[in-house]
């Protein structure tokens, strides 16, 4: 069985990603929660969860729907505006898939999200992976949580050593039932960038053998399906399973785009209680 650390790395230059936006108050109150993103040309795909029928996952776009694996269950988003979102209970046969395509072979782009942790992991979630165990493609994403609340996003490399490879949180960052946005930017000519609640987050530390602040890689080479719900890291190439860290939580209005996205705008705030 593989670790997190045996998928790859991500490479890190802070002074770049410093002058791409500035910082802002992640205390400053919501004015307005946009759980419905506008489309756009940059827009590949969005998954609301709110169309879905039986065991089909509706992509707003219509080229990359997808399925629900096991039991799936809806439940309400982060605000009355967002609709229903997905709810995980922590069961590994139980999550959601999107298939490859040629979509997501792309340079440059982001993925973006609403979630919510309902019980602190004894080691780590996955929130959103695209991912299969070894290394013999670049561009594996997995964006997870780990024991100590701290949000991570790890994007591979071939070949990489196994001490590089994550760009993390602050302990504690993220806090048992309450909904949260995520955002990542990344590219083979950009500096991977991690986003939470509209804030740019790029703490040091380790998780496993991998160093935070690391990295920078496209899901160019990535033929993985994407899996909502849990960290495919561990998996068969082509497949989401066997997986791992199955999340106890909700997610919602998955949004996968083939350009680089400001995350600091105030629809991305927490929403209030």
């Amino acid at each position: 069985m593989l670790s997190a650390a045996s998928c790859g790395r991500i490479d890190f230059d802070p002074t770049a990603a410093d002058a791409q936006s500035p910082m802002i108050d992640a205390a400053e109150p919501v004015q307005q929660l946009a759980c419905v993103p506008s489309a756009d040309e940059s827009l590949l795909a969005l998954y609301p969860f709110d169309q879905d029928v039986g065991d089909q996952v509706v992509d707003l776009q219509g080229a990359n729907p997808g399925i629900f694996v096991g039991t799936v269950a809806h439940t309400d988003g982060p605000a009355a505006e967002c609709g229903q979102a997905l709810l995980f209970d922590g069961d590994l046969g139980s999550y959601a898939q999107v298939d490859d395509s040629n979509s997501w072979i792309v340079d440059a782009g982001s993925l973006d999200f609403w979630f919510r942790l309902d019980a602190m992991p004894a080691d780590y979630v996955g929130l959103v992976s695209k991912d299969a165990s070894g290394t013999a493609e670049s561009g594996h994403i997995t964006v997870f949580i780990d024991s100590q609340g701290r949000l991570l996003s790890r994007i591979q490399e071939t070949g990489a050593p196994n001490s590089e490879g994550v760009t993390c949180s602050a302990p504690g960052a993220i806090v048992v039932g309450q909904w949260n946005h995520l955002g990542v930017n990344f590219g083979s000519a950009t500096v991977t960038t991690l986003w939470l609640n509209g804030v740019e987050i790029d703490e040091p530390g380790t998780f496993d053998t991998l160093v935070c602040q690391t990295g920078t890689k496209a899901l160019i080479d990535n033929r993985e399906p994407w899996a909502f719900g849990l960290a495919a890291w561990n998996s068969a190439p082509g497949l989401a399973t066997p997986s791992n860290g199955s999340l106890v939580g909700a997610l919602d209005h998955v949004r996968i785009s083939n350009a680089i996205r400001d995350f600091t705008g105030p629809e991305f705030y927490p929403p209030r209680p």
